[in-house]
């Protein structure tokens, strides 16, 4: 009988032996049928040496492959995610450069006004239109800004987030900490353009140039003296 006419049965489990059996096909001539109803282990020497050596080496091949375009995946998602930073960099410093350049791209249609950032011309053009998409949903208030919405929500909330460093106070907005803090360290960053009198608050300055120009905005309803 030639090696062509062998037969026989494997009793290993069908989805575990079909890839050795491609190989065995290969380089013998030996018909297996398999008997998908037993899953008996089969005998370790049931296959020739050469023929488990080749598995082995074709499943080891099959894993290179593997990590190999894993590998690659990865690298392209990485190099796409650092172009894509560095496109956002450049982005964030050609708007940056606006500020110095004076190169405002976003130009008001209603006045002169022009802006480095596109959202703050919309904000701008609130002006204009009147437009107050933020509605308080504790009173009838609306605001232009979210981010004043959110100032006013604070007087409804009690929140104060900023805390001082260098004592107990807190305050519901930044910029009143800020004033807060030159308290303590004696900073006047506001000066007279008449005088070298300067001022911890820009509101403490204006009420001073006030002095000098005889401005007196606040008028009394019920006789004619302004203060």
């Amino acid at each position: 009988m030639s090696e062509s006419d062998v037969k026989e049965t494997c009793t290993n489990n069908f989805a575990q032996c079909v890839k050795i059996d491609n190989i065995a096909y290969e380089n013998k001539n030996i018909e297996v049928k398999h008997n998908t109803e037993n899953d008996i282990k089969p005998d370790e020497n049931y296959y020739p040496q050469e023929v488990l050596q080749k598995s082995a080496h074709w499943i080891s091949e099959v894993n290179v492959k593997i990590e190999s375009e894993v590998t690659e995946e990865l690298i392209n998602i990485q190099s796409v995610e650092i172009k894509l930073k560095e496109e956002n960099e450049i982005s964030d410093l050609m708007r940056h450069k606006r500020i110095h350049t004076g190169n405002n791209l976003y130009k008001c249609r209603q006045c002169s006004n022009a802006f480095s950032k596109k959202r703050c011309l919309i904000f701008h053009q609130r002006i204009h239109s009147g437009e107050k998409p933020y509605q308080c949903i504790q009173c009838d208030k609306v605001f232009s800004q979210n981010s004043v919405l959110t100032r006013h929500m604070r007087t409804h909330t009690g929140e104060k987030p900023f805390q001082c460093s260098q004592c107990d106070k807190a305050f519901s907005q930044s910029s009143d900490l800020i004033s807060h803090q030159r308290t303590h360290t004696g900073e006047k960053p506001y000066q007279c353009f008449q005088y070298d009198q300067t001022f911890s608050q820009n509101s403490a300055l204006i009420s001073h140039h006030r002095t000098h120009t005889g401005e007196k905005p606040y008028k009394c309803s019920q006789c004619d003296q302004a203060f």
